[in-house]
């Protein structure tokens, strides 16, 4: 398995890394972005004016995000670059809508219309439904909204950065063997939990 790391410069310059120490890379069903974080030895560098983090394994675009944090350590004469990002789909959650009644909206034009979003692109699906933004909800609050109405399910990031709301056709399938794992465990995570949900 072959994996490397590239960071981008805001000027598009990029350096990619082969050295890496350890990584790790979170998608949550449930979560409209994906996370990446890494440790990679390398010569000294400056992290400063880095905007986008690539990360990608056997040559294939696994994560693409912004820059979070990127620190630079050094000990006993050796360079530790510390990477941590969120794909560009969390922005979805960081820009909000006009509230007020949507009518005939879909996620094209939920996606086109409102805002462009760099990276970031969609499933093509032109069925309408109306939605009700409330005042301060974000864009993903939109398409959440109008996936229950138009699919009755939850939306969805796919693969780097595309948002979908309807499976998709023939997914991919892995069965590993308890032989084949590492480790394996239980764990319980309370932080997601709700009490109540008002529509």
């Amino acid at each position: 398995m072959n994996t490397y790391v590239v960071l981008k410069n805001i000027n598009g310059s990029e350096t990619a890394f082969e050295k890496l120490l350890s990584f790790t890379f979170r998608k949550d069903a449930y979560q409209p972005y994906t996370s990446f974080g890494a440790k990679i030895s390398a010569d000294f560098y400056e992290p400063e004016n880095i905007s986008e983090v690539m990360f990608f394994i056997d040559n294939r675009l696994i994560h693409h995000g912004l820059a979070d944090n990127i620190t630079v350590t050094t000990s006993d004469g050796s360079n530790i670059i510390s990477v941590s990002s969120r794909s560009f789909t969390s922005m979805l959650i960081q820009n909000q809508i006009e509230y007020g009644l949507k009518t005939n909206i879909s996620i094209n034009s939920l996606m086109d219309s409102f805002y462009t979003l760099p990276y970031v692109t969609h499933e093509d699906n032109s069925e309408t439904s109306y939605i009700y933004v409330k005042n301060n909800s974000n864009m993903w609050d939109g398409i959440s909204n109008l996936s229950y109405k138009i699919c009755g399910t939850y939306p969805y990031i796919r693969g780097t950065n595309c948002v979908r709301m309807t499976p998709v056709e023939n997914p991919s399938e892995f069965s590993y063997l308890d032989s084949q794992l590492i480790s394996k465990g239980v764990s319980m995570a309370g932080r997601k939990l709700m009490s109540h949900f008002h529509m």
